[in-house]
């Protein structure tokens, strides 16, 4: 049985799951991808700040951590 801290994404079950993940990076859940993309847009946008498309775990926490949205 897998413990909170390293249980697998429900959705691809490649990655640990965190938010982190679950936002910036599994590419299985097509609404989160689309979401994903008009987040990156509207960031873009708004604020001039281009969310890279792919992160790697490490990228994706600060991000996920001091996002002030």
């Amino acid at each position: 049985m897998a413990t909170l801290d390293c249980q697998l994404c429900r959705v691809c079950t490649m990655q640990v799951e965190s938010p982190e993940h679950a936002l910036l990076q599994c590419m299985l859940d097509r609404e989160t991808v689309e979401w994903r993309q008009e987040l990156r847009e509207a960031v873009l946008r708004e604020r001039n700040w281009d969310i890279p498309v792919s992160l790697s775990s490490e990228e994706a926490l600060p991000l996920g951590q001091t996002a002030d949205f």
